[in-house]
């Protein structure tokens, strides 16, 4: 697509190619062009709610691939901190930048972080998808996720108060 000088340089003619790109796009041709009073009223088409039930499966796989992430790092800085912990109980501990124990509570905490941003990011996109969806599913991956956050939490106090 050619543009004027003009709009190049004003910056209008990528706003109007990305603003027509965006809807062209079909979720948003058939729930955002309605008027609001139609769209409150009538239930979206039958592909229009295919497209948000693929959406929504999308976030939840999305977060159940977070929590497994999580899983992964805190159960296995768990076992790295139980390994030295019953391995070498006698050993005097050297003196080390990073131990077995900091890597161990490195690991961990790193999962609860990497779980925690994908929970806020999740329920950011369930919220967007709310707006425009008036009844979604409600998120079994959430509260997996708190759980898992819940024994995270307490393999990370366990590791810091059991010396």
């Amino acid at each position: 697509m050619m543009q004027s000088v003009a709009a190049r340089a004003s910056g209008q003619g990528h706003r109007r190619e990305s603003r027509a790109w965006y809807r062209s796009s079909s979720l948003h041709t058939r729930v955002m062009d309605r008027p609001a009073e139609m769209s409150a009223v009538r239930e979206p088409d039958a592909p229009t709610r295919l497209e948000f039930e693929r959406t929504h499966i999308a976030y939840e796989q999305s977060m159940m691939s977070w929590i497994r992430t999580a899983i992964g790092l805190i159960t296995f800085g768990f076992t790295i901190y139980k390994f030295f912990e019953l391995e070498v109980p006698s050993k005097p501990e050297r003196i080390r930048t990073i131990g077995p124990r900091e890597f161990a509570l490195t690991l961990v905490g790193l999962g609860l972080v990497s779980l925690v941003l994908a929970t806020f990011e999740h329920r950011r996109n369930m919220k967007v998808l709310k707006e425009q969806w008036q009844n979604p599913p409600r998120s079994l991956a959430v509260l997996l996720g708190a759980m898992i956050s819940v024994l995270g939490i307490a393999a990370f106090l366990v590791m810091i108060f059991r010396q």
